[in-house]
């Protein structure tokens, strides 16, 4: 009876530590992670020249998760695209595995673009872009604001 019941400890004590992340000899992988506060993201986003306003939060709730919502205004329409790519990048820098869905406005409130205009659809385009996180806060060079 008492190489069952050690087995059964056994059994157990291995299941706790898969569920609690814990392996013998490893690390935890988040442990290094330390993503930028949001309101520092969203202060850098709004000091780049010829953003106007920017309206942006960490949204998480029904259908939503994870995910940077709102919306810049720009001053000029023709950097547009490159300013969303710029603050993209910035937020990046944010929150584990958080995604961005952003809309850029112009001066007059007009739609200007989205974020699948930068061909950002789904996870793995956000590290072929920006890079495994927290990224440099750049987009690539010498592609800023051109859809991939």
């Amino acid at each position: 009876m008492g190489t069952r019941l050690t087995g059964t400890l056994l059994v157990v004590a291995i299941a706790v530590a898969l569920m609690t992340g814990c392996l013998p000899g490893g690390e935890d992988d988040d442990a290094g992670y330390e993503p930028v506060p949001d309101e520092e993201l969203y202060a850098e986003i709004a000091a780049l020249e010829g953003v106007q306003e920017v309206d942006i939060r960490f949204v998480e709730g029904f259908g939503r998760t994870n995910n940077y919502g709102g919306e810049l205004t720009v001053a000029d329409p023709d950097r547009a695209l490159e300013l969303l790519d710029r603050a993209i990048a910035i937020l990046w820098q944010g929150r584990e595995g958080a995604l961005a869905d952003l809309l850029v406005l112009g001066p007059d409130r007009q739609l200007l673009h989205y974020t699948s205009d930068l061909g950002l659809r789904k996870p793995a385009d956000y590290e072929d872009r920006y890079g495994p996180q927290p990224g440099t806060g750049e987009p690539p060079e010498g592609s800023v604001g051109e859809p991939r």
